[in-house]
């Protein structure tokens, strides 16, 4: 099989989600949990509970918050998504009205340094992707098959997409045809 352009890009894909996405998502659990607590700092149970029970109009419901360090700093990395949590708040959190638009959350001093610390990683982390990136496209570009990838760098062929069966230029496979026939 001839290596394309997106055979060598979906094996260095793969390399890094194996290698990296592990850590990536535990720095990302660790600052979820840095966000649950100073929401929950903003408005403690107490108050979260007196939201609660308080009556429509006042009181709305957010969980995407950005996070600001104590120094005044949002909280921003590449691999974290621009620090959009997907799933945000683990229960959407209900706010007053006068903060429905506030889009980041102050952090304490202790958080702060926590937060730092993980940043470090996540760069230490973007640099391995970086070096992975650099010296595994210079491997597979070296080679123009698979066989050749499998004589030279037998590490790497794990992480190559697996040969789909040759249609020998068709448009479609017999096996479509054979499901459709069979459909009739």
């Amino acid at each position: 099989m001839i290596l394309s352009r997106k055979n060598r890009e979906q094996a260095i894909e793969a390399i890094i989600n194996e290698k990296l996405n592990p850590k990536i998502e535990q720095i990302r659990e660790e600052f979820m949990c840095i966000l649950e607590h100073t929401a929950e700092r903003m408005y403690p149970k107490h108050v979260q509970d007196w939201l609660d029970n308080a009556p429509e109009g006042g009181v709305h419901l957010r969980s995407h918050f950005g996070l600001k360090m104590h120094s005044g700093d949002i909280v921003k990395h590449p691999l974290l998504d621009r620090f959009r949590f997907e799933g945000g708040l683990k229960k959407p959190m209900r706010v007053l009205a006068v903060h429905v638009n506030l889009d980041v959350l102050q952090m304490n001093e202790a958080d702060s340094v926590t937060a730092v610390t993980l940043l470090k990683k996540l760069h230490e982390i973007n640099e391995e992707i970086t070096t992975i990136q650099t010296v595994v496209k210079r491997a597979l570009q070296s080679c123009n098959t698979r066989k050749q990838v499998q004589e030279h760098y037998p590490d790497l062929v794990k992480y190559l997409p697996k040969i789909q069966p040759v249609t020998k230029g068709l448009a479609i496979n017999n096996d479509h045809v054979r499901k459709v026939l069979t459909g009739i």
